[in-house]
């Protein structure tokens, strides 16, 4: 065999060789995520008058809301989902705080009213309403929350 009939015979090999096909997984992209926190400070509602405290319009997770009024005088409105998950007095939050941990109304030893939720998650949306059953001042209230992307 000659030497150029060798050279053709391993290039005709190499051309017929299978090639070897790398792909590399692609990762998919992580959802964003924002954390958000609202504050209200010493704001006075009249009867009858509302305030949202958190309201969210994508997937989220609440982790924790606390609000510290002058007066026990409201109720709240936790909306999950279009359902409204909670529709109560601080009065009747406060009868059954004992028996719950991630909702709870007490009084503090400066007099003045706190309630707190958290860890509540949602699919598409939530809010939550605070409503003056008398006048009131939310001495504070803060959200922090979380919202994801679709």
């Amino acid at each position: 065999m000659k030497l150029l009939d060798l050279a053709m015979l391993i290039a005709a090999v190499e051309e017929a060789r299978p090639l070897a096909v790398v792909a590399e997984a692609v990762p998919a992209e992580a959802p964003w995520k924002k954390t958000e926190i609202r504050k209200i400070d010493n704001l006075r509602l009249q009867r009858g008058a509302s305030r949202y405290i958190y309201s969210s319009g994508r997937r989220g997770t609440l982790y924790e809301a606390v609000i510290i009024t002058d007066s026990p005088s409201f109720k709240i409105i936790l909306n999950v989902d279009g359902i409204p998950m909670l529709d109560a007095s601080w009065n009747e939050i406060n009868s059954i705080t004992q028996e719950l941990v991630d909702v709870t109304a007490f009084q503090r030893m400066t007099g003045d009213y706190a309630l707190r939720i958290a860890n509540v998650s949602w699919i598409k949306s939530s809010h939550l309403l605070l409503v003056a059953t008398d006048a009131i001042t939310i001495n504070k209230a803060i959200a922090k929350y979380e919202e994801v992307a679709p």
